[in-house]
């Protein structure tokens, strides 16, 4: 009893529980003949022209962790008028040369649609289809920022009831363009709005341990953190005691605290 109790108290403390999810997931891929297979299909989905220009980091990272990756789906949404538009890139593409395409579809049908397409995968791709997981990512410093996280609230995906919903926040603390203001509004925006724990939303800043910030030469390692997240969340074989940690509630994920870790992950 005494051993159960000290491991969930580990887990409220972020740094330790990353640090047992990146050991059972390296060891996961050790054990499993042909290597890494995300469970769940999954769905990234980039809400707004900030952070879409950075899918391919995570789209990098989930490509060189997971075997069947290329099954995956990736959207861009964006307002136009009263609609919201989404693109899809080819996920069989290399990452480097991934774009989005110029035809555009209404936000929900284009949603679906990717979903059918990976629910129609041959079934060994995926051996979890009950759940779909839904990605979102948000630069805090959108305009529309606000109406963007109303969509994530509001959009659901109409096939599953089951569905594992996240957003990924990126917060810019650089002192310039009031994205400091924009990034505290946002955020007190989504405290009045939420309506119980059972949200899942990671908060990743710009912000250094040291008081530097993470200038956008190396922005690009938060995105790849994003994708950590997701495959400590989706990876086959994983543990239900620490994945259930990973959802529900407001989180804080600072570059400065797993820097380590995810160098210990890519090795």
């Amino acid at each position: 009893m005494r051993e159960t109790e000290e491991k969930q108290q580990s887990f409220r403390n972020g740094k330790e529980l990353l640090e047992h999810c990146i050991r059972t997931l390296n060891a996961n891929q050790r054990g499993e003949s042909g290597g890494n297979v995300a469970l769940y299909p999954v769905l990234v989905i980039m809400l707004g022209e900030k952070c879409a220009e950075h899918v391919k980091y995570i789209k990098r990272t989930l490509d060189d962790n997971w075997n069947n990756a290329r099954f995956l789906k990736y959207l861009k949404v964006v307002k136009q008028g009263d609609t919201w538009q989404a693109s899809l890139i080819d996920s069989s593409e290399d990452y480097e040369q991934c774009e989005w395409e110029s035809e555009t579809a209404e936000f929900q049908e284009a949603m679906n649609k990717a979903v059918v397409e990976m629910l129609e995968a041959d079934e060994k791709i995926f051996l979890e289809r009950n759940s779909v997981k839904m990605e979102y990512v948000l630069d805090a410093t959108e305009e529309e920022g606000r109406e963007y996280y109303d969509l994530f609230q509001i959009t659901q995906n109409e096939l599953y009831t089951g569905e594992l919903k996240t957003l990924y926040l990126m917060l810019d603390q650089r002192p310039k363009d009031g994205n400091v203001r924009k990034s505290d509004e946002l955020l007190q925006y989504i405290k009045a709005k939420r309506k119980d724990n059972a949200e899942t939303i990671y908060l990743l800043s710009n912000f250094l341990k040291a008081g530097s910030m993470l200038g956008e030469k190396r922005l690009f390692e938060n995105y790849r953190l994003i994708a950590d997240i997701i495959l400590l969340g989706g990876n086959r074989g994983g543990e239900a005691s620490f994945k259930t940690n990973l959802y529900n509630g407001i989180k804080t994920v600072s570059y400065a605290l797993v820097r380590s870790l995810l160098m210990k992950l890519r090795k």
